[in-house]
């Protein structure tokens, strides 16, 4: 973490780091390498998928991450149902923390259609979840989707 600490923005306390444990998808990247070793020397090409941050909220917050996860099962019909689209290609509880946090990437899309899915969920609209919509940017074949 010294690199992201040494960035001017974060020791001038403009923006913050956070780092966790992610249990990512299956075969995370394994096109990329078998890319990767035909042609190494090809330019990086980078896509931006949007991402959704999602932790416990107002409602949530009341209760242990055990309770919350467990009261949760509106939530998690939501997810799979955009996942039957494969309008949400990976969601994910990040491992180690001090609240319910998880991942939900988006396939394609913008921000503002990320933005309209989460907050169609139910959980969300009851306040046991809050989240926060971000740009995941990463080379080209590393998400197996």
């Amino acid at each position: 973490i010294d690199w992201a600490n040494a960035d001017p923005a974060v020791k001038n306390k403009r923006l913050f780091v956070e780092m966790y444990k992610w249990p990512g998808p299956p075969r995370i990247a394994e096109h990329y390498w078998k890319e990767h070793a035909k042609y190494p020397k090809a330019e990086p090409r980078y896509v931006k998928y949007p991402m959704a941050v999602v932790r416990s909220g107002e409602e949530g917050t009341k209760l242990s991450a055990d309770q919350l996860n467990d009261s949760l099962a509106s939530h998690h019909q939501h997810i799979a149902r955009f996942q039957k689209t494969r309008q949400i290609v990976w969601a994910s509880l990040l491992k180690e923390t001090k609240e319910l946090t998880a991942l939900v990437f988006f396939r394609e899309g913008t921000l503002y259609d990320a933005r309209k899915i989460m907050e169609q969920d139910p959980a969300v609209q009851s306040k046991r979840l809050r989240y926060a919509i971000f740009e995941w940017m990463s080379e080209d074949l590393v998400m197996p989707w």
